[in-house]
């Protein structure tokens, strides 16, 4: 019996070995895998209706490479805001900090200008480095995306295979909980990425008539941020709509401001 069953233990055991080792071996990639396979999950449903009229690898092929077009585009037209826009960022900065500043000088200083001024230049250093370091990385960044694409791809084509081979060779109680399981992770992973998605969407849209009206120059840039600014778990959009409404204190558009507060906050 302990012999039989010994050659399983060393199967399973060298298995584990194995896929640590491949982890350790390739960490810097692992991170890239793990959002392919969760993305892979909440693909799966349009890869089973595609191959009802395509071939499954010519699926899988097409559902990967419009995730990494997508997301390319998306990263490239955010990139491309904000550095058409960084005088302008610059010029906000600046109006916010000189009327602290002549605030501290009047006696009245709810902020510390001298504090927030360094902390404004410490993040801006920060962002300045991380693009710095991004051109290093190029090459590592092109590696990631072909890998991305690659699992990606792989994940979606046998991911349904996977799957069924895990959960048939579990004993039949442990096979009801992980199916159980698995729809919970199903359900995660959606609220993740489709449903936090969406709502960076339509704030985006809603944004761009709201800052219209509100007579704002650069309405895409500030529907821009408003969409990634919703990406940040809670205090996201609040953190906008505060500099926001500092901003339009600063150069005295009271009415800017109460708008914000009042309808701005609320729909972004």
């Amino acid at each position: 019996m302990s012999v039989a069953g010994s050659p399983d233990r060393y199967v399973v055991l060298t298995t584990i070995l194995i896929i640590i080792a491949a982890a350790l071996a390739f960490w810097e990639l692992l991170g890239v895998i793990i959002l392919a396979g969760t993305l892979a999950v909440i693909l799966l449903p349009l890869h089973r209706r595609l191959i009802r009229v395509i071939n499954p690898y010519i699926s899988s092929f097409l559902i990967a490479g419009l995730v990494v077009l997508i997301i390319i585009t998306v990263i490239g037209f955010t990139l491309s805001i904000f550095y058409s826009h960084a005088d302008y960022v610059w010029y906000l900065i600046d109006t916010i900090l000189t009327w602290l500043t002549a605030l501290s000088a009047s006696g009245l200083d709810p902020v510390g200008a001298s504090e927030l001024d360094e902390w404004i230049l410490l993040q801006i250093d920060m962002v300045s480095k991380w693009a710095t370091g991004l051109l290093y990385q190029a090459p590592m960044i092109l590696v990631k995306i072909v890998v991305f694409l690659i699992a990606l791809m792989a994940f979606v084509y046998k991911g349904d295979d996977i799957y069924t081979e895990i959960v048939e060779s579990l004993p039949g109680r442990l096979s009801a909980g992980v199916k159980e399981m698995s729809q919970t992770v199903v359900g995660t992973l959606w609220a993740i990425y489709v449903v936090h998605l969406a709502t960076a969407l339509i704030t985006f849209l809603l944004a761009l008539p709201f800052f219209y009206f509100l007579g704002y120059d650069y309405v895409v840039f500030y529907a821009t941020l408003a969409g990634l600014f919703q990406l940040v778990p809670i205090l996201g959009p609040s953190l906008l709509m505060i500099f926001l409404g500092v901003y339009a204190l600063s150069i005295g558009d009271i009415r800017s401001a109460m708008l914000i507060a009042l309808v701005g906050y609320p729909i972004v």
